[in-house]
């Protein structure tokens, strides 16, 4: 019995000793072989255009572990940012429980987890206009092996991403976060190149230089969680990238100059994996305050591009979008404007702003239909509400608008009024104000019927005028307007658009077209026989 325990004694000594020779004969001789074996599944995955190099690799037979010191991955490039490449450094990336097997069959899940410390990432890309037409498309979904991963952790990884401009470098886009990102069940896409059953992912202290040529942009966080479909943006920042002075005068033309901020963005029922096809769907798109300043100097010309109507934006756009509703839940908008001889800038603004719009989409098999309301209160006091549907695909891009203001006190527009036109209001009450019209690429015709009574101008002494110009003026003005009490007279809307500008803006000088027609005994809309 004794000769049996010690022969079993002798035999499972002498087995331990051979696990630990055979483990460190894997850990010191079998480096090379799992080196080697990496290696070609990179060549494999990337075809050849992505290169790995470590300082150190610590691994265990027993535990299935792997942990690289110092890694680096990159592009195959002669420089560090050259154009579509990519650079990864991390201190410490630890690999749990790897299939060696499935790693050299490069199929099925291969490892439980990866774990990613003290990483950078620097990626280039090139704008996509200026990518040279003969560029072979990269196709990474067909290189990408069929194996798979459950779990990957990359804790505070700073990102750093530049779309180069070759032809302007100052143009040149750079994006910089910090982040967190979890990711559950990693495998090969049917369509996309990468697929995964969850995503959480948390941007912080996301910096835009150059969204494009005239602003950046700071976002505080951004929250994606692919398990319930939602994407959260918080603290938005719209930052010019000139003062007001360049924006006024920028190479012979004024530009307006927004300065933007809004509190929280959700998306709802949105999959994060469509933007690999190309595509942003949403259920609902929610934006609960928005804050905007908009500041315009009109002693210089307004620049002569051509800015597209809402419907054609959107079908141009580079991506497939479905959103079923957008809202708005409040807000504040302000127009500044300069005149052409007064230093005092002339504001309008917008408080209590909510907009809801449903069915924005560019799918042509739908034929969305855009329907859009905002609501507001126009100088604190006076409610309006406006409407639109929008056709996405119609003809000379048409569009239909009805709008109601009401408790309009013309003395709240002197501010606006007198620094642009010398002019301010003494007295004017505006009770209710109703137009629909009808527009196109070109031109907008409709109707408008206001109440309104006792509007009296009062003129303003500009620079360099004399006290009894401004007191003709005046006379003038008032005797043209019609002081005594009106009510319900339709009267015609007509202007034409000017093609530099936007959708509100063309809707605003169409009603001004009916105001004016109003008050000036312009045109009466003939009734039908």
């Amino acid at each position: 019995m004794k000769r049996f325990l010690k022969i079993s004694g002798y035999s499972i000594l002498g087995i331990i000793g051979l696990l630990l020779i055979i483990e460190l004969t894997i850990r010191y001789s079998g480096r090379g072989l799992i080196k080697d074996l990496i290696k070609e599944l990179t060549i494999k995955a990337t075809d050849g255009r992505v290169e790995i190099e470590y300082d150190h690799l610590d691994f265990s037979l027993f535990s299935d572990d792997l942990t690289f010191y110092n890694l680096a991955i990159g592009s195959k490039k002669t420089t560090t940012s050259s154009p579509n490449t990519f650079y990864l450094t991390t201190r410490k990336v630890t690999v749990d429980n790897l299939s060696y097997l499935g790693l050299i069959l490069q199929k099925g899940n291969v490892l439980e987890s990866i774990k990613m410390e003290g990483a950078r990432l620097n990626m280039y890309l090139i704008k996509e206009h200026q990518r040279s037409k003969e560029e072979p498309e990269e196709n990474w979904r067909e290189s990408m092996p069929e194996i798979g991963i459950e779990d990957i952790n990359l804790d505070n990884i700073f990102i750093s991403f530049t779309i180069l401009d070759l032809e302007n470098t100052e143009d040149t886009t750079e994006i910089h976060c910090n982040l967190n990102l979890k990711v559950k069940g990693v495998r090969k896409g049917e369509i996309s190149p990468i697929d995964a059953d969850n995503v959480h992912l948390q941007a912080y202290n996301v910096y835009v230089k150059n969204i494009n040529k005239f602003y950046s942009g700071h976002m505080d966080s951004l929250i994606i969680k692919s398990s319930k479909s939602v994407v959260r943006a918080h603290g938005f920042e719209l930052l010019p990238n000139f003062p007001k002075s360049t924006f006024a005068n920028f190479r012979g033309n004024s530009r307006p100059r927004l300065e933007l901020y809004f509190h929280t963005l959700r998306m709802d029922s949105c999959s994060v994996l469509d933007a690999f096809d190309q595509k942003l769907n949403a259920q609902k798109l929610t934006i609960d305050s928005i804050y905007a300043d908009l500041y315009k100097n009109d002693r210089y010309p307004d620049p002569t591009e051509y800015n597209a109507l809402m419907q054609q934006e959107l079908r141009e756009a580079p991506l497939s979008i479905n959103i079923d509703t957008a809202v708005l839940e409040k807000g504040r908008v302000a127009y500044y404007l300069l005149g052409e001889k007064r230093a005092k800038e002339g504001v309008i603004f917008v408080d209590d702003l909510a907009a809801t719009v449903a069915n924005i989409s560019n799918d042509s098999s739908k034929q969305p239909t855009i329907e859009m309301t905002l609501t507001g209160k126009l100088m604190k006091l006076s409610p309006v509400t406006l409407r639109y549907q929008i056709p996405v695909f119609s003809d000379n891009n048409i569009f239909y608008s009805q709008g109601h203001m009401q408790n309009f006190h013309a003395k709240n527009f002197t501010p606006f009024t007198e620094p642009l036109m010398g002019i301010g209001f003494k007295s004017g009450y505006i009770s209710d104000l109703k137009y629909q019209l009808t527009g196109n690429e070109n031109v907008a015709n409709g109707s408008l019927r206001m109440s309104y009574q006792n509007l009296v101008i009062d003129a303003v002494t500009r620079h360099g005028q004399d006290n009894l110009y401004t007191e003709a003026k005046e006379k003038i003005i008032n005797l043209i307007l019609k002081k005594r009490r009106h009510e319900g007279e339709k009267r015609m809307i007509a202007c034409q658009r000017d093609k530099t500008k936007g959708l509100l803006h063309f809707t605003t000088i169409a009603v001004l077209s009916g105001v004016k027609s109003k008050v000036t005994k312009g045109e009466r809309l003939k009734k039908k026989k």
